[in-house]
């Protein structure tokens, strides 16, 4: 019989609870879902909620250390960039969260550095990859100096999120900003990006499937004095806005492409 551990995801931390054939993660996000999980692994494996303890991957491991060996010269920065490119979501969302933990002058400095050294795809899989909406609007707030920011189907992309990114004067310059599948976002989402001075460089944005953005959100970017500047916006299955509100924002800006199907 192969042996491995079966993992719960439990406050942003995986905790091995038993030993089964296939690795499996139970997502738990409810309170009740929690505490049954706790109370199984208590009644059933022996083993007290107190003593479940985060476990640290050997990937996660040589990626802490190959940042370490590249900051002080020993290794190429290529090196760590594809060491990153190649983690999983789960890798890179434990390698940041025990950054962060080791300090934020660290998280910082890794930030910067990816940044710098990764090319646009690298950092769209390094951003889309990061679950934990704090430690995502962390590292919103250290960005700089991008013209494109793609946030597709990111699974801690929130109103909160796109906050910090308007609020961010070091993103001035961006001119595509890609939330697409943004299941999350609300028209509060829209008015950060309409009333900030910071996105007024904007030519391209995209909230492909953000469902809940209604009429409001089209009169916002449809008033708004930063918004001149864009040449394509995509509302694709953003059901709750009618063609009617559409036509105004048209007429408003005529040389932008508007997409809703």
């Amino acid at each position: 019989m192969s042996i491995s551990p079966l993992f719960v995801y439990i406050d942003n931390h995986f905790f091995p609870i038993v030993c089964t054939e296939t690795p499996e993660i139970l997502a738990c996000s409810e309170v009740s879902i929690v505490e049954k999980t706790k109370k199984l692994a208590e009644e059933h494996f022996s083993i007290s909620p107190t003593t479940l303890m985060p476990t640290l991957s050997n990937y996660v491991q040589s990626l802490l250390v190959c940042f370490e060996d590249t900051i002080e010269g020993k290794v190429q920065p290529s090196n760590f960039i594809y060491k990153i490119v190649n983690a999983t979501e789960l890798e890179i969302n434990e390698f940041i969260e025990r950054l962060y933990e080791i300090g934020e002058k660290k998280f910082k400095h890794f930030v910067d550095f990816f940044f710098e050294h990764a090319i646009s795809i690298g950092q769209t899989y390094f951003l889309c990859s990061i679950h934990n909406e704090f430690l995502l609007i962390k590292t919103i707030k250290e960005l700089k100096e991008l013209k494109c920011l793609n946030l597709n189907s990111c699974p801690g992309l929130s109103d909160l999120v796109v906050a910090a990114i308007c609020s961010n004067p070091r993103l001035a310059h961006l001119e595509i900003l890609m939330l697409g599948n943004g299941n999350v976002l609300t028209n509060e989402a829209v008015k950060r990006i309409a009333e900030s001075p910071n996105m007024a460089c904007l030519e391209f944005l995209n909230f492909n499937k953000c469902e809940e953005i209604t009429d409001e959100a089209i009169e916002m970017i449809t008033k708004s004095p930063f918004m001149a500047k864009l040449k394509s916006l995509n509302f694709i299955g953003c059901e709750k806005i009618s063609d009617e509100a559409l036509v105004t924002l048209r007429k408003k800006l005529p040389l932008c492409l508007i997409y809703k199907f």
